[in-house]
């Protein structure tokens, strides 16, 4: 192999989660549970969620609903995990720990949506979330949904370990 590219090799690999994250099923809830935590730590890697984004998909909507004044911030990020600097792999908080970010309104929901006209736009492949803590010690809870718009959603199935494509109808609440 040429030393090239197996330096190339050797830091994907080195960037790479070493645990997998948990996959979220379009327009589905998922409660979280982050343990305690000092300020400015991340819930990422395998404490962390990912959804699929495929190819035509025009909208992302992450939706994260806690208590209200829980000092968390939601972030998201395609093709890296977030609280990672994309260009030294190491943990950061700077604003380089996510493509977007936000903190929960005084009703305790922090929302974030990615499309075309956002920076960077959305874009095919795996959005990997998180949250950055903003408090020393802070243990929260939460629901999270991610749901895809546009384009085939992929979607599991339960009766298989499968992903299936289907296409919703117009108007369709999942």
């Amino acid at each position: 192999m040429r030393p090239a590219l197996t330096g190339l090799l050797l830091v994907a690999l080195a960037a790479s989660p070493a645990a997998a994250q948990t996959l979220l099923t379009n327009g589905s809830q998922v409660r979280v549970v982050a343990q305690s935590g000092d300020d400015l730590s991340s819930v990422n890697g395998a404490d962390g969620y990912s959804v699929l984004v495929p190819p035509g998909a025009t909208s992302l909507v992450i939706e994260f609903q806690s208590t209200p004044g829980t000092p968390v911030e939601l972030m998201a990020r395609n093709g890296l995990d977030v609280g990672i600097h994309p260009l030294t792999g190491n943990p950061t908080y700077s604003p380089d720990r996510a493509d977007h970010f936000t903190m929960p309104n005084n009703l305790g929901m922090a929302r974030l949506v990615i499309g075309p006209t956002d920076h960077p736009p959305i874009t095919p492949g795996i959005y990997h979330i998180g949250f950055l803590r903003r408090a020393e010690d802070l243990a929260f809870e939460g629901f999270l949904k991610a749901t895809v718009g546009g384009g085939p959603v992929e979607t599991s199935t339960r009766s298989s370990s499968l992903i299936s494509t289907r296409t919703p109808k117009a108007g369709t609440v999942r």
